[in-house]
C-alpha cells in the first residue's frame, strides 16, 4: 500500500506538473498574446507608416498641385504680359504709322510749299524777264521793229527777189545792231555767158522813224569768157571788168561795194536810193513781225 507520504509527494509531483504545465500553457498563452501584440504593433506601424506615406503623398500631391496653380499662375501672367505686350507693340505700331503719316502730310506740304516757292520764283522770274526785255525793247525801240520786219519779211524787187535784204536766196543773223546776209549762189546771163557770184550785205544805222543803210558787194565766183557791150549799162553790177577792143570782160572776185539808203515806209515797204543817184522801191507779200 502506497502510505500518504508517498500519496502526497505523488499529489504535489501531479500538481507540481499540472502547475508547469499550466504555467507553460499560461507561458504560451503569454507569448501567443506577445506575439500577438507584437502582430498588432506590426499592424499599427505598418498602419502609420501607410498613413505616413499616404500623409506625404497627399502633401506631395498638394505640392504638386501648388506647383501646377504657380504654373498656371505664371503662365497666366505671363500671357498676361504677353497680351500686355502685344498691346504695347499694337499701340506702339499705331504710333509709328501715324508718325509716319504726319511726316508724310509734313513732307506733302513742304513739296507744295517748295512747289509754290518754285512757282512764284518762276513768276518773278518770268516777270523780271518781261521787264528786263521791255526795257530791252524800250533801249532799243530806234531799231528793234525795223530789224524784225527786216528780218521776217522776203523783200522783192518787182517780182524777183534781192540778195541785199532778206528774202529767199539768202541767209541772214543779227550781229549786235546790224543784220548780215549772204545771198545763195546766183546765176546771170550777161553777154554772151554766163555769170556765177554770191552777195555779202550788211544792213546797219537804223533810225527810230525807220531808216536804214545798207552796203553790199557781189562776189563772182566763175565767170566764162563773157564780152559785154560797153553800151549795155546794168544797174545791178555783178564785179570787176578788164577793158578790151570789144568791150568789157567781168573779173572773178570781189566787185565794188553799192551803198543804199532806205526808208521803212510801212512793214511791207522799203523805199530806197543808191549810191544817191537811182531810187526804187521793194516790196515783201509775208510781214510777220508787224502782223500785216
Amino acid at each position: 500500500m502506497i502510505d500518504v507520504s508517498e500519496r502526497m509527494e505523488m499529489q504535489n509531483y501531479a500538481n507540481a506538473k499540472a502547475d508547469k504545465k499550466a504555467a507553460a500553457k499560461k507561458a504560451e498563452a503569454a507569448a501567443k498574446k506577445k506575439q500577438l501584440a507584437k502582430k498588432k504593433a506590426e499592424a499599427a506601424a505598418r498602419e502609420k507608416q501607410l498613413a505616413k506615406k499616404k500623409a506625404e503623398a497627399a502633401a506631395r500631391e498638394k505640392q504638386l498641385a501648388k506647383k501646377k496653380a504657380e504654373a498656371a499662375a505664371r503662365e497666366k501672367q505671363t500671357a498676361k504680359k504677353e497680351s500686355g505686350s502685344d498691346a504695347r507693340k499694337k499701340q506702339i505700331a499705331k504710333k509709328k504709322a501715324e508718325a509716319a503719316a504726319r511726316e508724310k502730310q509734313l513732307a506733302k506740304k513742304k513739296a507744295e510749299a517748295a512747289a509754290r516757292k518754285q512757282q512764284l520764283a518762276k513768276k518773278k522770274a518770268e516777270a523780271a524777264a518781261r521787264k528786263q526785255q521791255a526795257s530791252k525793247k524800250k533801249k532799243a525801240s530806234k531799231s528793234s521793229f525795223y530789224t524784225e520786219d527786216l528780218m521776217l519779211a522776203a523783200w522783192n524787187r518787182g517780182k524777183k527777189p534781192v540778195a541785199y535784204l532778206p528774202s529767199k536766196i539768202n541767209t541772214c543773223r543779227t550781229e549786235n545792231d546790224k543784220i548780215v546776209c549772204y545771198s545763195d549762189d546766183q546765176t546771170r546771163k550777161s553777154g554772151n555767158g554766163d555769170v556765177k557770184f554770191k552777195t555779202k550785205s550788211i544792213i546797219s544805222h537804223f533810225t527810230k522813224k525807220g531808216a536804214f543803210t545798207v552796203a553790199y558787194r557781189n562776189l563772182v565766183i566763175s565767170s566764162e569768157q563773157v564780152v559785154v557791150d560797153a553800151s549795155d549799162t546794168d544797174e545791178e553790177d555783178i564785179g570787176g571788168v578788164d577793158e578790151a577792143e570789144t568791150g568789157y570782160k567781168i573779173k572773178t572776185g570781189w566787185g565794188k561795194s553799192h551803198k543804199l539808203e532806205c526808208q521803212m515806209k510801212n512793214s511791207s515797204t522799203v523805199s530806197c536810193l543808191k549810191d544817191k543817184t537811182h531810187a526804187f522801191l521793194l516790196v515783201s507779200p509775208q510781214t510777220l513781225a508787224s502782223g500785216k
